[in-house]
């Protein structure tokens, strides 16, 4: 039998979600038109207004509840429209439910930021992969978009 230290199944949650985030949430290194990428951004993150702190925490939270509760469809309809797709083919399994290999157990969202037109929610998060019994931790970073019908998940990735 073949085992995976803490370590290098950590390494693995990280390949894997960064794997669904470049297929299905758009590409890191391309930022919205008119702003840098996170990485290379001198300045401070601008201070969110508590409107749109709400309503980005909002649809973080059901995205999240839905992973937790395999509800594939309530998911799909909180990514932007214009990586559903990418992403449907990435997450879905062939019943039309979330991919059974990893499970969101619990999470926090520990922060908002704004990030030029787009704003960043943080929630960490507490993952079971399929085969260990011990959840992992990590963060994971929502890059939000307004919508014409408010707002979207652009892009998810692990913060490193």
């Amino acid at each position: 039998m073949i085992t995976r230290t803490s370590r290098t199944l950590g390494y693995a949650v990280l390949a894997a979600l960064a794997a669904l985030q470049a297929a299905g949430c758009g590409d890191s290194s391309e930022s919205a038109p008119g702003t840098a990428p996170a990485a290379s951004s001198q300045q401070p993150a601008a201070v969110v207004q508590p409107a749109v702190d709400t309503a980005v925490r909002q649809v973080v939270t059901a995205y999240l509840n839905a992973v937790q509760d395999g509800d594939f469809a309530e998911g799909h309809l909180l990514v932007c429209a214009d990586v559903r797709e990418q992403y449907d083919a990435v997450a879905q399994t062939d019943a039309g439910t979330f991919g059974p290999r990893f499970k969101v157990t619990s999470y926090t969202i520990t922060e908002t930021r704004s990030e030029g037109s787009a704003v960043e929610v943080r929630a960490a998060q507490k993952v079971t992969v399929a085969g260990r019994s011990e959840p992992m931790e990590l963060t994971v970073v929502y890059t939000m978009a307004q919508a014409a019908d408010g707002w979207c998940i652009a892009r998810e990735l692990p913060a490193l």
